[in-house]
């Protein structure tokens, strides 16, 4: 074991990186533990908890580089708004949550300090702010939202462009059957579409952290030689890219606690781990979060535009995004939203009519819930419990697999899935005006699809669709 020498002496940890270069934490304490996790994140990999940051909050323009592509990036992620409401997010965790992230931050910003200044991310003339608490909740809904739900979000556009391409009808929905059933075609003709995002732009998305692809299984101690309960679990997320967006570590503290596994630089979060008790492993669920409304959009009112609702007229919610350009006039973006979602263009550009508006749940109030289900996961008992801990988990869309000491086996999934108004499938955007359309609110976290102990004493998944 190779030992690395931890700069605040406060912090009683030991840290040693073994023969595979996996750092071992060693503390007397829960906190002191992830403040050495985090200062390994920062250490090893500082660039990449950077740049994720820097884009997410569409800032990448301003930190990085002034580039067509990442201006591109900068004004899509602005207008989604991953940045919005962390704040408040912060002061809804409870103090434990919040000292366990402020502990974890604290050993992130010592690891920065003792970053090698020679790093690529240095010669841009990036100079890095403090991580923070809001810094792990934007990297978690980054994680959330750069995978399934762009995915999601894509996919429900794509149709609309399909149709507006003028691919034959008929087809269409036979392909899609019976989604399309009932579907205004013409009302989808009329919406404007503003223009995707080029093809650098993209492949600048798919270098983010996100989850895409993976299988997990378990097996009772019945169906075991050993006579104990078995589980595997195998992300398929690129490991042989540089840098991976896995990080082992092992965490030991307080008379022979310890979790050890596969973590996510920028949160303090174990998503393929075990602990002396448990051992749990997530894949992707294919569970559909995203949709896009059509907006009915004039100008007026006090915010320059407005939006119809059963025969009224209401003003959007305006924000303002100024971004920042190394050597360069920054550029100011109007973003115009309401409670249904946010516009996908500026409707300046089109004037009055039809506009698609976005809405992803993982935008309403409660995600900072998301990250300390999974440093409650780490404290769980048993699979039953664990199980219980992460059905309140919001983002991503997840199936848990977790077994324990005492042979039990579980499957649960996990997510905040929108109640859809007006039996609406959610593959095509519907009109905002009618009342009936919305989300009435979130499917009941008791009643997602759930396992436990099956009679046939094994479990598995593998990036199915188990929407409730």
């Amino acid at each position: 074991m190779k030992p690395i020498a931890v700069p605040n002496p406060a912090r009683r940890v030991n840290i040693a990186r073994d023969e595979n270069g996996v750092p071992h934490v060693r503390s007397q304490t829960w906190l002191d533990a992830l403040y050495g996790l985090g200062f390994m994140h920062a250490l090893d990999r500082g660039a990449q908890l950077l740049f994720s940051r820097s884009v997410a909050s569409g800032r990448g323009c301003e930190q990085i580089a002034n580039s067509p592509e990442l201006l591109e990036t900068d004004r899509f992620f602005r207008r989604i708004g991953l940045h919005q409401g962390l704040d408040r997010e912060v002061d809804l965790l409870s103090e434990q949550h919040r000292s366990e992230l402020n502990a974890y931050c604290e050993g992130v910003n010592e690891g920065l300090m003792s970053m090698p200044t020679s790093l690529p991310i240095w010669a841009t003339g990036f100079h890095p702010t403090l991580w923070n608490p809001q810094a792990v909740l934007l990297i978690g809904k980054l994680l959330s939202f750069g995978g399934l739900a762009i995915s999601q979000m894509q996919n429900e556009r794509m149709i609309v462009e399909l149709i507006h391409a003028g691919v034959d009808e008929t087809l269409l929905r036979e392909l899609f059957s019976p989604r399309l059933d009932g579907v205004d075609f013409d009302l989808l003709r009329r919406v404007h579409m503003t223009n995707q995002m080029s093809d650098d732009a993209l492949e600048l998305l798919s270098d983010l952290p996100r989850l895409a692809g993976s299988n997990a299984w378990a097996v009772s101690g019945q169906r075991s030689a050993s006579g104990g309960a078995l589980l595997a679990s195998d992300p398929h997320l690129e490991v042989n890219r540089l840098p991976a967006i896995w990080y082992e570590a092992v965490l030991a503290w307080d008379d022979g606690q310890y979790v050890m596994g596969a973590t996510l630089p920028g949160c303090p979060l174990f998503a393929v781990a075990r602990t002396p008790r448990l051992a749990w492993g997530v894949t992707y669920m294919k569970g559909d979060t995203v949709d896009y409304f059509i907006e009915d959009c004039r100008p007026g009112g006090e915010t320059g535009w407005q939006y119809r609702r059963s025969g009224m007229w209401h003003d959007f919610v305006r924000r303002d995004e100024t971004i920042g350009r190394k050597s360069a006039e920054p550029v100011v973006m109007p973003v115009y939203e309401n409670p249904q979602g946010v516009l996908d263009g500026n409707p300046e550009q089109f004037g009055s009519g039809l506009q698609l508006s976005l809405a992803w749940s993982g935008n309403h109030e409660g995600f900072g819930q998301a990250i300390t289900t999974w440093l409650d996961v780490i404290k769980a008992p048993s699979a039953a419990s664990a199980m219980d801990v992460a059905a309140t988990c919001a983002q991503p869309t997840l199936c848990w697999v977790f077994a324990d000491r005492e042979n039990h086996i579980g499957l649960q999934s996990c997510g905040r899935f929108p109640v859809r108004g007006g039996g609406h499938s959610g593959l095509t955007p519907i009109p905002a005006w009618e009342p009936r359309n919305h989300w009435q609110g979130w499917v009941d976290h008791r009643k997602l699809p759930r396992q436990y102990d099956p009679p046939c004493g094994f479990l598995a998944t593998a990036n199915e669709a188990m929407n409730p």
